[in-house]
């Protein structure tokens, strides 16, 4: 009896260490289009999970006691910025702030003029510039499955490439219309494809508009005869109906994260790129 009581934890304690070797195979990413970049570079989507459902805003996410242990069993965590996740603490090992890693000059600020604009991905080109460096790094963590890494981000970057001239041509219809948005999630989008931003609801998220805000947002939708607005899934529509009623216009949705329906980083792309032809053409 004895020793089948030693046998049995013995077991057990192997178990256990195999799960945490398991466990600290993957590496995760904070955001959902994060994740569909990453995979296009490792192209094994079980070496990459994410931690924030696409249907959640990273800048109203409050994680979990678990949430931040499955970040610290991880190989590596790609977030964007601490000022977008200030959550991901210090005691999380291996973080890597990917708009850190941007070269300054494909960073944009945003309306404030004083804060570098995390929303990097909603650019192919930004992500392009990127794509070299965090390879490198991705592959430091995996140093058999470099060649297949080097490979693969080639690959991403020639879809890159043919990406960008797709929405260029898709969007021609539209050059330089304005958009108005719930808040400022598109702006490297917007850059890249001469769209005019006019201006959002919140740019904050969670920070309420003012009645002033609103009326002088609304008179701008209405002096550039701009035909819609665009709301974000992740967030609260309400103010949006209420402004774009305001306007008289039509509201549509544009979506920076995704959906688990959305398989690739271009689809998420194309997706928003179609909403904005269709709703200002």
């Amino acid at each position: 009896m004895k020793i089948f009581f030693i046998l049995f934890f013995i077991l057990l304690f192997s178990c256990k260490k195999n799960q945490v070797e398991e466990r600290k195979d993957y590496i995760f990413t904070t955001n959902y289009p994060l994740k569909l970049i990453i995979q296009e570079i490792t192209g094994d989507t079980s070496l990459v999970r994410c931690l924030i459902p696409p249907g959640i805003s990273p800048h109203l996410f409050e994680p979990k006691v678990s949430d931040l242990q499955k970040l610290e069993n991880s190989k590596a965590v790609f977030y964007v910025s601490d000022e977008m996740e200030n959550w991901v603490t210090k005691n999380i090992p291996n973080k890597i702030a990917l708009l850190n890693l941007l070269p300054k000059e494909n960073t944009i600020l945003m309306p404030d003029g004083k804060t570098y604009d995390p929303h990097f991905w909603t650019d192919p080109i930004t992500v392009y510039a990127l794509i070299d460096t965090l390879t490198e790094i991705i592959s430091t963590y995996y140093p058999e499955l470099q060649s297949k890494f080097l490979v693969n981000a080639q690959n991403f970057k020639n879809k890159l490439l043919e990406l960008d001239k797709q929405v260029q041509q898709l969007l021609s219809p539209i050059k330089n219309r304005y958009v108005f948005l719930y808040h400022p999630s598109f702006l490297y989008f917007l850059t890249r494809y001469s769209l005019n931003y006019g201006g959002s609801i919140e740019e904050i998220p969670g920070g309420e508009p003012t009645p002033t805000q609103i009326s002088k947002l609304v008179s701008k939708i209405q002096e550039t005869s701009t035909k819609a607005i665009f709301s974000e899934p992740q967030l609260n529509d309400y103010t949006a109906r209420t402004v774009a009623e305001m306007a008289g216009v039509e509201l549509y949705e544009l979506n920076p994260l995704g959906s688990n329906a959305i398989k690739s980083y271009s689809e998420l792309i194309i997706n928003n790129a179609k909403t904005l032809v269709e709703a200002l053409k």
